[in-house]
Formats: structure tokens, sequence, C-alpha cells
């Protein structure tokens, strides 16, 4: 099972890969350029740190605790769990996910391909998006595109919604249909681009309706 996310245009699907919602890679601005020199910090949790200095260890294993490893996608992983489980109904887990690099094209076709035909017939060239961020159930891994560094708050948002699936998976959580687990990542993701005056709206253009439908339990 893979949790993923599809911008501007969003369908919800029930089948074997879950409910589909996506998100594009959104462009650096001036104003994200000028942050990303300065440090910030994660509320809560007393972690500091700067856009766009993040690189995940090669064997994509950033530590199953906060003593594990002391690399900047750990402790930022370690941040992020912290201020995820202070800001939402969900308990802090530090056995933190695998993470590994995967090209935009390798999820799509990882995604699509578990579609099934008459589901894929049906959707409009608006729905086919590329996916470029990817969690995977079953290996507890996060797949980012090679390129990511979490150089704007918008890619950092993306990191932050995949952990929140990552939490929901350790806790066992459990939902009405596939649609809901959806809910709790994109709160967790707008609070995150609030603190930067960003929301998901600006970023990726998936506005309150929109994320409504997509995490609703369809008959």
């Amino acid at each position: 099972m893979f949790k993923y996310a599809l911008v501007y245009a969003s369908f919800v699907a029930s089948m074997a890969a879950g409910s589909v919602n996506a998100q594009q890679l959104p462009a650096t601005d001036s104003s994200v350029i000028q942050a990303s020199q300065q440090k910030v910090e994660i509320p809560g949790t007393g972690y500091e740190f700067v856009l766009g200095s993040f690189k995940f260890p090669a064997d994509g294993y950033v530590g199953k605790s906060p003593l594990d490893r002391n690399d900047t996608a750990s402790r930022l992983v370690t941040a992020l769990v912290t201020w995820i489980s202070d800001n939402f109904d969900i308990p802090a887990n530090y056995n933190h996910p695998r993470t590994a690099p995967m090209s935009s094209f390798g999820m799509t076709n990882l995604v699509y391909q578990r579609i099934p035909t008459d589901q894929q017939q049906a959707m409009s060239i608006d729905q086919m998006r590329k996916v470029i961020s990817l969690y995977s159930v079953e290996k507890k891994t996060i797949y980012m595109q090679p390129e990511w560094t979490g150089r704007t708050p918008a890619e950092l948002s993306m990191l932050v919604h995949e952990m929140v699936h990552h939490l929901q998976t350790l806790n066992h959580s459990s939902f009405p249909c596939p649609a809901a687990e959806e809910k709790l990542p994109y709160e967790a993701q707008e609070k995150w681009l609030n603190m930067f005056g960003r929301s998901l709206s600006s970023e990726f253009g998936l506005d309150r309706t929109t994320i409504v439908l997509t995490t609703a339990c369809m008959e």
C-alpha cells in the first residue's frame, strides 16, 4: 500500500493503493531564497534548521531513536515527529522511516500501475498528475525525488505529510475508508505551511473544498 499526493485536480478512488492525493514540486520564489539563508526554529522542539541543508543518509536509515544518528535528516525527522505529536492527536514514535530517492517518473509509474484499468480510463488528463513523494506502508519507507533538499517550506511540507502517514502506520490508526487517512496529513501540512505565511492553496493549488472532497468517504 502506498500513500501519496496529487495536485490541482484531485480524485478519490477505493483501491489497493489507498486514497490518492498528489503534490507537484513548487517553484522557489525570492522570499524563500531569502528565508533559506536564515535559521528557522520548529516551535516546541528547540530545533533550528536552514532551508536546503538536508541530505538523507546513503543507506536510507535515519535512525530508530533520537540517539541512533546525528545526521541532519535524523535530527529533522525527530523534530518533525515531536512537532506533529505536539500539535495533533497522534502519539510520538521515534522509530523513524527509511528514506529512499526515486524519480517522479518512477513514483508515478509505481502508483498508477496499481490503479485498475477501468479507473485509469475514466481519469481525465488533469487527474493524471505526476507523483513527487510517496510512502510505502509495507516497507515503512518514504520516497522523495533525488534532488529533494528541503529548500522551501513547501518541499518540507511534503515530508511532514508523509511523516504523518508513517506515524499513522506505527500507531495502527484505523479509518472508516482509505480517503479518511489523508485528513490528518493535510491538516499537518497546512499548519506547517501557515508558519511560513503559505498554504496548500498557494503552494499546491489545493483549496479547502478540494481537500474536503479528497478526504471524504464516498459511498
